[in-house]
């Protein structure tokens, strides 16, 4: 794409135009004031796992005090996502005050969970075992389908559940238990574009969406009456 002596330029001069854009893009050269956890993997094969540990050592040389860098297992990338996914979640749940704070740094720089029946915190020792499970194969488990739901204002009530998580095929949402006769269901791709919109849907029962209209990824469902609105999340693999 270039000219040998265009990158000999970049690779040789410090002011060349390119390396000032590269510096004045740099993300690390500035102090978090808010408590910041950078879950990484040890095994990654496409983004070095030195990129987080400098990346913590730059914050804590610049004087932030709350930054810690967490790996969460030997995974390579694609399959450390959902774990991350879950536990950057969880750790704004926590830190929003919506739901308990299950993870917390120790001094050898792992995840500590209490061991209690609060399946966040029995997922999250799970990433301390040796023959772990297949991520996506644990949060399909209906009993843990709220631990990927947003947590947004919710309607009066029961929230509705949103099933299987990870859905393939359809993905479920369970409207029986809102107030109301009907409600109105937008779907929203990883972008923020709407890709789904249904008026008039009655409030009483089951309402599937089609998996295979959408690509994978990370999709917000808002689901809307005449006195309530609630926001939802849907992993589509």
């Amino acid at each position: 794409m270039f000219q040998p002596d265009y990158l000999n330029a970049i690779a040789t001069q410090y002011f060349h135009p390119a390396n000032r854009a590269f510096r004045a893009n740099d993300l690390v050269r500035w102090k978090p004031r808010a408590k910041l956890r950078l879950y990484y993997t040890t095994a990654d094969e496409l983004v070095d796992k030195d990129n987080s540990i400098a990346a913590w050592l730059m914050y804590i040389l610049q004087g932030a005090t709350d930054v810690t860098a967490l790996p969460v297992g030997s995974y390579k990338h694609a399959e450390a996502a959902p774990y991350v996914f879950f536990l950057a979640k969880s750790t704004f749940d926590c830190m929003s005050g919506i739901n308990p704070c299950p993870v917390s740094a120790i001094s050898s720089g792992t995840i500590k969970a209490a061991k209690t029946d609060n399946p966040t915190e029995q997922f999250l020792r799970l990433l301390q075992e040796t023959d772990k499970p297949d991520p996506w194969e644990y949060l399909a488990k209906p009993e843990y389908a709220g631990l990927l739901s947003a947590a947004e204002p919710i309607a009066p009530g029961n929230p509705p559940v949103v099933y299987p998580q990870p859905a393939s095929d359809k993905a479920w949402i369970d409207l029986s238990s809102l107030p109301g006769e009907y409600v109105v269901i937008r779907c929203y791709d990883p972008a923020g574009r709407l890709v789904m919109l249904e008026e008039s849907i009655p409030a009483n029962g089951q309402y599937a969406i089609d998996c295979h209209k959408l690509y994978s990824g990370i999709y917000t469902i808002s689901i809307s009456g005449n006195s309530f609105f609630v926001t939802k999340m849907a992993v589509i693999r």
